[in-house]
């Protein structure tokens, strides 16, 4: 037997392998696929991707093999990679390199191999896509290409696997750099916005005109980063496939309602009227994420007041804008977007010349929206005319049930109560949701359950200052809330000694096996998913209760 020398370029090739990162990775159906297409086309019980490490061979995907790894000094392949043609034994036990080889012998019993080279750029081999017979033969010319062909096929699987967590690093790398460029610059804002305001609001220490007009403006330019800093770290969790959604059925009327009266202030600074028409009324539904979507459309509405004339109006409308799709329409009646910058409006950081006038904004909001609708499987586009205003419209997902059908489930709870005259539910809920459409409903069945009381939270930091505060008989979390998650709030809950022991039940749209488990895994005791099941809800309450 005589062991292969080790290539000029050992090193630099050792080195290469290494920075790839796979040594030691379980299977990937990829390098699967190629090992089986391999084997048949060669007509072969065996085929393998083999990666050469300093000494053995890591056998990345072993079609016909359980072996994991081979060493070095006896293997096939180090031979191999010391030239860029295909080597192909066809009788191991003709060959002075081989005949008396342990794997010839034994084990895999070799005595045909064939194994065309991995070649990284820089000339650097760094394994094989190799074939195995247990009997002598040879490779047609076609088989001997297509082993070459399919070993390239190897090197750009391997370089993209690469390529993708050099990205996800990076992303990682961004997410930490943003996260901690937020606690620092937050903590000296939060010292500048509250200072500022103190001396705004100090009655024994009035301001003189000037001064205020000083403080004013450290304080609304203060809130201009402040809002620049959350535009971008919304921005960065979307480019790292961070955000996590709550799809429910939410009644885009009262989203709206929530956004106007947020910005009412901003209109009435402006005089800017704004009318409501043919907005689906209260029993249309939509598939979205509540928090998100009332942060789109507070968008589109507080532009269209910024960027309207003074004295101008505002029109939100809905209509289908197909079998299944409602668009909700936000219109405005100010200078318009020129033809030439429509393409790029949804681009990050560019105000198309805004940034000139006094008009604040941070221009990516427009951005993060759209990511954000189409999250939820939306769309988002404009209409608009220069000199006459511009149409802002977002396209998102019917609702397969309407509002009348939440109102059908509260009767439906008075039934099931009616039925059970005997069961005690005596007792106070507390029920934090961040979904207004959500409390109410649970607020209606609670109401149909004698004896039992419900006090709510839209936060789980409030909810968990209600538990120690009120003692809550039991608790229900929603898991994808603002701040922090149901999933953090439940073990914060069962450290605390108030509730160490309290009924908790989960209450979600992260309805999948995945997030169940994880949701039992974290402390619930209970596991329901949304649209409420109203007899299942008040049986796991009464559960909950009795225990």
């Amino acid at each position: 037997m005589i062991p292969a020398p080790l290539p000029d370029n050992e090193a630099q090739r050792l080195q290469a392998l290494h920075d790839l990162d796979i040594l030691d990775t379980l299977e990937e159906q990829a390098y699967d696929d190629i090992t089986w297409l391999t084997a048949q086309i060669c007509n072969t019980p065996i085929a393998l991707v083999t990666l050469i490490d300093a000494e053995r061979q890591f056998l990345k995907s072993r079609h016909g093999l359980d072996a994991e790894e081979v060493p070095r000094d006896i293997g096939f392949c180090p031979h191999a990679i010391l030239d860029d043609d295909v080597l192909v034994v066809e009788d191991a036990t003709q060959d002075e390199r081989f005949h008396d080889n342990p794997l010839v012998h034994s084990g895999p019993n070799v005595k045909f191999y064939a194994g065309a080279p991995l070649v990284l750029p820089g000339n650097l081999r760094i394994g094989t896509l190799c074939v195995v017979d247990h009997e002598p033969r040879e490779l047609t010319a076609e088989q001997e290409k297509t082993l070459k062909v399919l070993a390239r096929q190897v090197v750009s699987q391997l370089t993209l696997r690469k390529t993708v967590r050099e990205l996800e690093s990076a992303n990682q790398t961004k997410s930490d750099f943003l996260s901690a460029m937020s606690h620092e610059l937050r903590t000296p804002l939060n010292a500048i916005l509250g200072f500022g305001q103190l001396l705004d609001l100090n009655p024994d220490e009035p301001l003189t005109t000037g001064q205020k007009g000083c403080v004013d403006y450290i304080v609304k330019s203060g809130q201009h980063l402040l809002d620049l800093i959350n535009d971008i770290l919304d921005l960065a969790q979307i480019e790292a496939g961070r955000v996590e959604l709550s799809i429910e059925d939410i009644s885009p009327s009262k989203v709206i309602d929530d956004c106007l009266s947020m910005v009412s202030a901003l209109a009435q600074g402006r005089n800017i009227q704004i009318a409501i028409d043919n907005v689906t009324g209260a029993d249309v539904l939509v598939r979205a994420d509540h928090v998100r979507l009332k942060q789109v459309l507070l968008n589109l509405i507080s532009n269209a007041i910024k960027y309207n004339r003074e004295d101008g109006h505002i029109r939100i409308t809905a209509d289908r804008s197909g079998p299944h799709m409602l668009r909700l329409n936000v219109t405005d009646t100010g200078q318009g977007i020129p033809a030439d910058q429509m393409d790029d409006l949804f681009k990050p950081f560019n105000r198309l010349g805004a940034e000139t006038t006094d008009i604040e904004g941070t221009g990516i909001g427009l951005v993060v929206s759209k990511d954000l609708v189409e999250l939820m499987g939306g769309a988002i586009g404009v209409q608009s005319t220069e000199g006459k205003g511009s149409t802002f419209w977002v396209d998102l997902p019917l609702a397969e049930t309407k509002m009348a059908d939440k109102v059908r489930d509260v009767q439906s709870a008075a039934a099931v109560k009616s039925r059970s005259p005997s069961v005690d539910l005596s007792g106070k809920l507390l029920y934090v949701e961040d979904n207004p459409d959500n409390l109410i409903l649970m607020d209606m069945i609670v109401e149909h359950i004698d004896g039992l009381s419900m006090i709510s939270a839209h936060t789980a930091e409030l909810g968990i200052e209600l538990a120690r505060q009120e003692r809550p008989d039991v608790i229900i979390l929603d898991i994808n809330l603002p701040g922090m998650s149901g999933l953090d709030a439940v073990k914060t809950l069962r450290g605390m000694s108030e509730t160490q022991t309290t009924p908790i039940l989960a209450l979600s749209a992260a309805a999948t096996q995945g997030d169940i488990k994880k949701g039992l895994a974290a402390g619930f005791d209970h596991y329901m998913t949304k649209p409420i099941q109203v007899a299942e809800l008040i049986k796991a309450i009464q559960g909950a209760l009795d225990n």
